[in-house]
Parts: C-alpha cells; structure tokens; sequence
C-alpha cells in the first residue's frame, strides 16, 4: 500500500541514528501526486510550512546525468542573462529569502 509507505518513510526518517537537517521533509511518491491522493496533503502542509518544500521520490523519468547537464547550462549562461533571474529582495522574516539563485 503505498499510502503506507510514504507514512513510514515520513516518520521513520526522523530517527536515525545520524539526524540530518532535511530528515523531517516529506518525501512524496510520484505516483501519489499525479493520483491526487489527499492522505498526502498534511505530510505537504507540514513540510511547505516548516522547510519551504517537499521531495518528490520514485519519479520514473527522473535522470540525475540530465538534471547535472541542466544545471550546467544554467551556470554556463553570461551573468546578464543569469542577474535577470537572480533573487532581488531580502525579507528579514523570510529565513528562506535566498533560495534560488543569488550571485
């Protein structure tokens, strides 16, 4: 069942023997968003509350090589192209204002 597993991997990951900052954001199966589970909606609210975002897991098409070469010609662009896309604004009560790209 993998409504099942998602909960276990959610709760599981918050005692390991090494605890690592990002343990506690839920990890979301593929399948589960583009079935539009709602047993997943608090796991999401939780996470997007508390970290900003969530992990999506078991994407079949995913390609750790194709994201690396994405990345790659992202940073590879002239700065001007890059500083249009850059984070502008800083809100001091948005502890997570700087992520994204900022030079």
């Amino acid at each position: 069942d993998s409504s099942y597993s998602c909960l276990e991997i959610h709760i599981s990951s918050g005692i390991n023997a090494e605890y690592g900052v990002f343990d506690e954001v839920a990890r979301i199966p593929y399948q589960d968003l583009l079935n539009d589970n709602s047993y997943i909606d608090p796991f999401l609210l939780q996470s997007m509350k508390k970290f900003g975002f969530f992990y999506v897991v078991d994407d079949p098409e995913y390609s750790a090589s194709h994201e690396q070469s994405l990345m790659k010609q992202f940073y590879d662009l002239d700065e001007d192209t890059k500083d249009e896309l850059a984070i502008r604004r800083h809100t001091p009560a948005n502890k997570h204002a700087y992520r994204g790209y900022c030079p």
